[in-house]
């Protein structure tokens, strides 16, 4: 997750790099649009949607910004006392529901991707960290063999635990897209009939939107400011990575931050991945995996999960996308 108070630009810095521009509404629209922005996770949250009658909007607003942060105090690295820095130090933990559920929401998609996603990349991270301090490379010889996402086990009570010692998770990965999911899940609960959700470009759509009864999403340019494209969703989550905005720099050499986690390599990559999803947290964490991946076996994935559509943007500029790829606006 995110330091808080790392926060240097309008979606900030994060694991996976989401920025996607959300072309809301006309004036007309706004003005029936009730819209909230908090800092969380280290980023900003934008909510806008619908006001519900009889239903206070502004109470509803900071009910949902303070269970996003209740759940960034279990899932950050960044907080010593949080969950998951307890599993890291520990090595088992019993976890809260709502931490149990994101670790099997991670293992299924690390799965489903043959360990192109994967949580268990932290030790690598960490040293790719420090090696951009001290300015040399790193070696990662020795913590190749504590990644892979079968080495966490999950028991029949519910306890999480490392099979081998010294491993370690980051859920910036998927965090942000459950955490957007959760906040939809609370919006639909109040009743809440259309609305938007976007966490640091981890965003989820659900309702009439207002172009047409659907939402218009832009791509941000991996090579420059602004939006290349713009897509038409409606009750789906939205996700991008790429390296455009998040790298690390050694020598003068940028390199990839997302890593791949069967060598913790950083080969080329392609420049943004855009992924739509039926969840938000699956759109999180499939844009990672397919940016791990590459087009042709991204593409083939995509083609067997239901619901889910890929745009991979290579150098060249050369685009890919499935078959069902929204048209582009």
């Amino acid at each position: 997750m995110m330091r808080p108070d790392a926060v240097k630009q309008r979606f900030g810095w994060c694991p996976a790099v989401i920025l996607l521009i959300v072309l809301l509404v006309s004036c007309s629209v706004k003005k029936q649009t009730a819209s909230y922005s908090n800092l969380i996770m280290g980023t900003f949250c934008d909510l806008a949607f619908t006001p519900v009658p009889g239903i206070n909007s502004n109470e509803l607003a900071a009910k949902i910004f303070d269970r996003l942060r209740y759940l960034e105090g279990l899932w950050s690295i960044y907080q010593k006392e949080s969950e998951v820095s307890r599993l890291n130090r520990e090595g088992n933990l019993k976890p809260s529901p709502e931490t149990l559920t994101i670790l099997k929401k991670s293992l299924e998609i690390s799965r489903i991707s043959n360990g192109a996603f994967d949580i268990t990349v932290a030790p690598l991270m960490t040293a790719w960290r420090e090696s951009e301090k001290a300015g040399k490379l790193p070696d990662l010889k020795s913590l190749v063999p504590l990644i892979g996402y079968r080495k966490i086990a999950i028991g029949k009570n519910g306890t999480v635990r490392f099979l081998k010692k010294g491993m370690a998770i980051d859920l910036g990965g998927i965090g942000k897209g459950a955490a957007v999911d959760e906040a939809v899940s609370l919006l639909k609960s109040a009743g809440v009939k259309s609305g938007i959700v976007n966490l640091g470009g981890n965003l989820y759509v659900f309702g009439d939107g207002p172009h047409q009864g659907r939402w218009k999403v832009g791509i941000q340019n991996p090579r420059g400011s602004g939006a290349i494209n713009a897509i038409s969703v409606k009750n789906q989550g939205v996700s991008t990575s790429g390296n455009y905005q998040q790298y690390f720099e050694i020598g003068g050499k940028r390199y990839s931050h997302i890593l791949n986690p069967k060598t913790g390599s950083l080969p080329d990559y392609p420049e943004s991945v855009t992924v739509i999803a039926p969840t938000a947290a699956l759109a999180d964490g499939l844009s990672t995996a397919f940016t791990v991946l590459g087009p042709a076996d991204a593409i083939s994935l995509a083609d067997t999960i239901s619901g889910v559509e890929t745009l991979i943007i290579m150098p060249g500029p050369k685009s890919y996308r499935t078959k069902g790829f929204p048209a582009i606006m």
